[in-house]
């Protein structure tokens, strides 16, 4: 498994065509909405961020399905910073000072209420702020399906060399783990087990990548607005417990009415209204004959 623990060098462009749908010429900001924002502000937006709005500014997948990107008309100056971000619980905020927005890649600032003295070095760069902004999001209900589960933490030793490990936003013990249409995101949770929150282009990349940790997902949804596509794979996960429901309903009715064997291929007997319609066993779903259609 390779590891980066700071951040990795793919652009947000490469990064939005790795794990989301693809991006339109329809979903970026025109020239004049951002500029029209910098009057408002007095500044000029840093050039990487001013690219971001421009390219696919209007994606909340990409820039505030968890962690938010303020949309322009949400862009402030505080205490000489220019807040452009939060977290998800909205605890922390992100900005970059006034004097560093024309740097190439400006410092990021940190605080935890936007008071002048909160803000302290977020000890990363613009660059990496943005690109852990789309791999957050993209773990975190982005993608077209997300899951979450507390997992014991060596349960990552299940993914293999061609997963790449990246240093997770903020830093410390948080990290992302890559594979084209898959993203981890594992933050540290309570008596060695750790938080996986995990992206996936398709419902049989994420039930492969459950099988891989070996935990079912707490938690899984897929976005209501995710390509048709995104059902690739998908695993009915309760039809086992239907199954057993509907055979004891026709062994009930069976039994009730005495009838004879009419299933060649599990020897069922009187199969209900509905199974009658599909022309189907109701124990076994095998064709029945026509003469019992």
């Amino acid at each position: 498994m390779d590891t980066n623990p700071h951040a990795h060098t793919d652009t947000l462009t490469t990064l939005a065509a790795r794990f989301f749908p693809p991006v339109s010429n329809d979903d970026g900001l025109p020239e004049a909405a951002v500029a029209a924002a910098e009057a408002r502000l007095g500044l000029s937006l840093p050039a990487r961020l001013r690219a971001l709005y421009r390219e696919f500014g209007l994606r909340d997948d990409l820039l505030r399905a968890s962690d938010r990107l303020f949309a322009l008309e949400f862009l402030s100056v505080s205490d000489g910073v220019l807040v452009f971000l939060s977290d998800g619980p909205g605890l922390r905020y992100f900005g970059v000072r006034a004097e560093d927005v024309a740097k190439d890649d400006a410092p990021v600032v940190v605080s935890g209420s936007g008071g002048a003295a909160a803000w302290k070095p977020a000890r990363r760069a613009l660059s990496d702020a943005l690109r852990s902004l789309l791999l957050v999001n993209a773990a975190n209900g982005g993608m077209p399906w997300h899951g979450a589960a507390e997992t014991p933490s060596e349960s990552l030793d299940a993914l293999g060399a061609e997963w790449e490990r990246v240093g997770g936003a903020g830093g410390g013990d948080a990290a992302f783990y890559l594979r084209d249409g898959r993203v981890v995101h594992t933050v540290p949770a309570k008596k060695g087990k750790i938080l996986v929150c995990a992206g996936a282009r398709t419902a049989g990349a994420l039930h492969e990548l459950s099988e891989t940790l070996g935990t079912p997902w707490a938690e899984k949804r897929r976005r209501p607005d995710a390509p048709p596509e995104a059902d690739e794979g998908l695993v009915d996960e309760h039809a086992d417990a239907r199954r057993t429901l509907r055979q004891r309903a026709v062994l009930a009715a069976s039994a009730a009415e005495g009838g004879a064997a009419c299933c060649a291929s599990c020897g069922g007997l009187l199969r209900t209204w509905a199974d009658t319609a599909r022309g189907v066993c109701g124990l076994c779903g095998h064709a029945l004959p026509a003469t019992f259609a």
